[in-house]
Protein backbone atom coordinates (compact mmCIF):
# COMPACT_ATOMS: atom_id res chain seq x y z
CA UNK A 1 0.00 0.00 0.00
CA UNK A 2 1.14 3.64 -0.79
CA UNK A 3 2.15 5.83 1.64
CA UNK A 4 1.27 9.30 -0.78
CA UNK A 5 2.14 11.55 2.15
CA UNK A 6 5.70 9.88 1.77
CA UNK A 7 5.16 10.88 -2.43
CA UNK A 8 4.32 7.29 -3.26
CA UNK A 9 2.15 6.06 -5.44
CA UNK A 10 0.38 3.52 -6.86
CA UNK A 11 0.58 2.12 -9.94
CA UNK A 12 -1.63 -1.42 -11.60
CA UNK A 13 0.70 -3.33 -13.41
CA UNK A 14 -1.44 -6.20 -15.54
CA UNK A 15 -3.36 -7.29 -12.24
CA UNK A 16 -0.13 -6.63 -9.93
CA UNK A 17 -0.70 -3.39 -7.46
CA UNK A 18 3.29 -1.95 -7.58
CA UNK A 19 4.47 1.17 -5.70
CA UNK A 20 6.52 3.86 -7.26
CA UNK A 21 8.67 5.43 -4.58
CA UNK A 22 10.83 8.63 -4.94
CA UNK A 23 13.85 8.59 -3.74
CA UNK A 24 17.01 10.26 -4.67
CA UNK A 25 18.39 7.02 -6.55
CA UNK A 26 15.42 7.22 -8.64
CA UNK A 27 15.98 11.31 -9.11
CA UNK A 28 19.45 10.64 -10.53
CA UNK A 29 18.67 7.63 -12.39
CA UNK A 30 15.91 9.73 -14.61
CA UNK A 31 18.22 12.55 -14.63
CA UNK A 32 21.58 10.61 -15.95
CA UNK A 33 18.98 8.80 -18.44
CA UNK A 34 17.63 12.14 -19.76
CA UNK A 35 19.39 14.75 -18.95
CA UNK A 36 17.38 15.98 -16.09
CA UNK A 37 14.24 15.12 -14.93
CA UNK A 38 12.19 17.48 -16.34
CA UNK A 39 13.24 16.26 -19.76
CA UNK A 40 11.29 12.90 -19.47
CA UNK A 41 7.76 14.72 -19.74
CA UNK A 42 7.86 15.15 -23.22
CA UNK A 43 8.78 11.19 -23.63
CA UNK A 44 6.15 10.51 -21.15
CA UNK A 45 3.62 12.60 -23.07
CA UNK A 46 4.54 10.94 -26.58
CA UNK A 47 3.67 7.48 -24.56
CA UNK A 48 7.72 6.56 -25.23
CA UNK A 49 7.57 2.85 -24.71
CA UNK A 50 10.94 2.56 -23.02
CA UNK A 51 10.56 5.29 -21.19
CA UNK A 52 7.29 4.37 -19.65
CA UNK A 53 8.93 1.41 -18.66
CA UNK A 54 12.59 2.57 -17.63
CA UNK A 55 10.39 5.43 -14.74
CA UNK A 56 8.89 2.41 -13.73
CA UNK A 57 11.60 0.52 -12.92
CA UNK A 58 13.31 3.54 -11.65
CA UNK A 59 10.29 3.96 -9.11
CA UNK A 60 10.18 0.68 -8.30
CA UNK A 61 13.23 -0.60 -8.23
CA UNK A 62 13.39 -3.36 -10.68
CA UNK A 63 15.05 -4.63 -13.61
CA UNK A 64 13.20 -3.09 -16.91
CA UNK A 65 13.10 -6.94 -17.76
CA UNK A 66 11.07 -8.08 -20.87
CA UNK A 67 9.17 -9.48 -17.91
CA UNK A 68 8.30 -5.71 -16.51
CA UNK A 69 8.13 -5.01 -20.69
CA UNK A 70 5.06 -7.56 -20.88
CA UNK A 71 3.01 -6.54 -17.68
CA UNK A 72 3.75 -2.56 -18.93
CA UNK A 73 2.84 -3.34 -22.41
CA UNK A 74 -0.82 -5.65 -21.15
CA UNK A 75 -1.53 -2.79 -19.36
CA UNK A 76 -1.68 -0.44 -21.99
CA UNK A 77 0.61 3.02 -22.01
CA UNK A 78 -2.06 5.11 -22.02
CA UNK A 79 -3.21 3.75 -18.74
CA UNK A 80 -0.31 4.41 -17.11
CA UNK A 81 1.17 7.45 -18.46
CA UNK A 82 -0.35 9.85 -16.02
CA UNK A 83 0.90 8.01 -12.73
CA UNK A 84 4.50 8.53 -13.85
CA UNK A 85 3.72 12.38 -14.53
CA UNK A 86 2.98 12.44 -11.11
CA UNK A 87 5.83 10.20 -9.79
CA UNK A 88 7.77 12.42 -11.87
CA UNK A 89 6.23 15.83 -9.89
CA UNK A 90 6.95 14.10 -7.10
CA UNK A 91 10.42 13.33 -8.00
CA UNK A 92 11.13 16.63 -8.59
CA UNK A 93 9.59 18.13 -6.10
CA UNK A 94 12.14 16.50 -3.49
CA UNK A 95 9.94 13.71 -2.72
CA UNK A 96 7.11 15.35 -1.64
CA UNK A 97 3.52 15.57 -3.26
CA UNK A 98 3.34 19.46 -4.99
CA UNK A 99 0.71 21.85 -3.88
CA UNK A 100 -1.22 21.14 -6.46
CA UNK A 101 -1.43 17.51 -5.66
CA UNK A 102 -2.09 17.90 -1.87
CA UNK A 103 -5.20 20.81 -2.81
CA UNK A 104 -6.81 17.94 -4.88
CA UNK A 105 -6.84 15.22 -2.44
CA UNK A 106 -8.03 17.60 -0.15
CA UNK A 107 -10.83 18.54 -2.85
CA UNK A 108 -11.42 14.68 -3.14
CA UNK A 109 -12.03 14.10 0.39
CA UNK A 110 -14.22 16.99 0.19
CA UNK A 111 -16.37 16.09 -1.75
CA UNK A 112 -16.16 12.43 -0.25
CA UNK A 113 -17.56 13.61 2.87
CA UNK A 114 -19.91 16.69 2.36
CA UNK A 115 -20.27 18.52 5.51
CA UNK A 116 -24.35 17.39 7.00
Amino acid sequence: MANKDLGELELDLDGELVVLTPSLDACMTISRMYGGVTNVIPRLTSLDFDTIVQIIAAGTGRNPSKLLQEKVYKTGVVNVVSTLIDFVAIVNNGGKPTDRMKKEEKEDKDKANPPL
